[in-house]
């Protein structure tokens, strides 16, 4: 699952860069499923695990990591204001192409440092060829339980 954190927290290579300079980046909380649905792989370092959910670490897209000037994990990037170490830099993810200007955070630091209220924004998720018929029937219900299809 990936889920896009409040607009406010915004990524910044360090405390001193100009707020309107976004880098066009988004933050996103974000659990283990994620590598598994996208079938994403690391350049280089590790995907958030149970310890580092827990703290100010994050893992970035290839491009995010580029326009951040992070090119390494233990890297720092500023986000709403804090702190975050970069444990992980992701490869360009050809299923989800999105996952590149990403900066991953786990949900629990989403929650209680950048007001994630918890609600995913966007979800990614692997089907088997054929079960394609049941996800079909299924997923417009997933993603708008309003929806009677």
């Amino acid at each position: 699952m990936g889920c896009d954190v409040e607009r406010a927290a915004h990524v910044y290579r360090n405390a001193l860069i100009d707020e309107g300079n976004t880098s066009g980046l988004t933050v996103a909380a974000t659990d283990s499923a994620l590598v598994a649905a996208t079938r994403a792989e690391l350049a280089t370092g590790r995907w958030l695990n149970a310890a580092t959910e827990l703290y100010p670490a994050t893992v970035l897209g290839t491009k995010a990591a580029e326009r951040l000037g992070a090119h390494s994990p233990a890297s720092q990037v500023w986000i709403a204001g804090q702190n975050f170490t970069v444990v992980g830099i992701l490869q360009h993810a050809p299923l989800a192409p999105e996952l590149d200007t990403m900066v991953l955070v786990g949900e629990d630091v989403a929650r209680e440092r950048l007001g994630f209220d918890g609600s995913p924004t966007t979800i990614f998720g692997a089907f088997h060829r054929r079960n394609c018929h049941r996800c079909a029937r299924a997923y417009p219900r997933d993603r708008e339980p309003e929806s009677t299809k």
